[in-house]
């Protein structure tokens, strides 16, 4: 067994990120080793690496560190607690948040708390993003309370996090109103949204009003802009951490009811998603697949905002 990482050892720009060969993890009794296929690419490994935000407070200085949090893979060892009839299963699993040894690796040993087994007919690219962009798309709709016909406007559309919230909403029955920009309105469109809305063409507040709920997923100027389309004693949820307490003190004084949140990695609610996926209810789109050699390229594409659906770094391609 080689174990192909990628690493950082040291805070930077994407030029930080190396392919380096670590040592195989040592399983405890409880855990399984999975070879990994699939590693999703998500915001906070990019702020990570940045040296911003928890993830790079958990690192400090003890490098190298490895990034990713959510992946997908085959059980190929099990420890001597666990039932070995899991060897050669598929699963989806994820890092535990605050460790610096993510999933941007070939082999990585999880416990039971940190993976579910797939069934046959869900791939494992579907399954990579769900435990952290499905999970926050779900978790903010849950927190809203939405409800049939609600009218929801998702700000950030078309991104990760984003069509797996236009796809859930529009599951339950809203009215969705779905915000990104120009090139991606069909994309929304056809992922379930009733309105696509170009937040460069005008003003959000000149585009929509009435809303129920916003799940922003922005933050900044543009979250600061579509509170004026949620009506009185709305509903908002932020999820970017940055600009949360700005926008939770503006929609604040305007009356509505705001607040900000972080994704709790919940086995349950993870199955229920993958029910969903199963049920074609729900699916990921994936905007491209990286070699852990273009590694580099991947992170560059990830700041730039600008990606539909998701980013996944395939470990098969070593």
């Amino acid at each position: 067994m080689k174990n192909v990482a990628v690493v950082i050892n040291e805070f930077g720009t994407p030029e930080v990120l190396k392919l380096d060969i670590l040592d195989v993890p040592v399983l405890s009794s409880h855990d399984v080793l999975v070879k990994i296929e699939y590693s999703t690419l998500n915001p906070i490994d990019a702020k990570t690496r940045q040296g911003k935000g928890w993830g790079a407070t958990v690192i400090g200085n003890d490098f190298p560190a490895v990034l990713g949090i959510d992946f997908s893979g085959v059980i190929v060892k099990c420890g001597e607690c666990v039932d070995q009839n899991l060897l050669n299963r598929k699963i989806v699993g994820w890092s535990k948040l605050g460790s610096k040894s993510g999933s941007y690796q070939t082999y990585k040993a999880v416990n039971k708390e940190q993976y579910i087994v797939l069934d046959p007919e869900i791939k494992l690219d579907q399954a990579a993003s769900l435990p952290v962009a499905g999970l926050t798309a779900y978790q903010a709709i849950k927190s809203a309370n939405l409800n049939v016909n609600d009218r929801v406007m998702v700000l950030g559309a078309s991104g990760g996090c984003g069509h797996f919230t236009v796809q859930i909403a529009n599951d339950i029955g809203c009215y969705v109103i779905a915000v990104c920009s120009e090139q991606n309105l069909d994309f929304v469109s056809a992922l379930g949204a009733q309105e696509a809305l170009d937040y460069k063409l005008a003003s959000l507040s000149e585009q929509a009003s009435s809303v129920d709920v916003l799940i922003d997923l922005v933050g900044g100027d543009a979250g600061l802009d579509a509170l004026k389309c949620v009506k009185s004693s709305g509903t908002v949820i932020t999820v970017p951490s940055i600009t949360a307490d700005e926008i939770c003190e503006k929609g604040s004084e305007m009356g509505l009811n705001v607040r900000g949140m972080l994704v709790d990695l919940n086995i349950s609610e993870i199955e229920f998603l993958l029910t969903k996926m199963k049920q074609k209810k729900i699916h990921t789109h994936i905007d491209n697949l990286y070699k852990p050699k273009s590694i580099k390229e991947a992170h560059s594409m990830l700041e730039s905002s600008h990606t539909k659906g998701k980013l996944l770094l395939d470990m098969t391609t070593i």
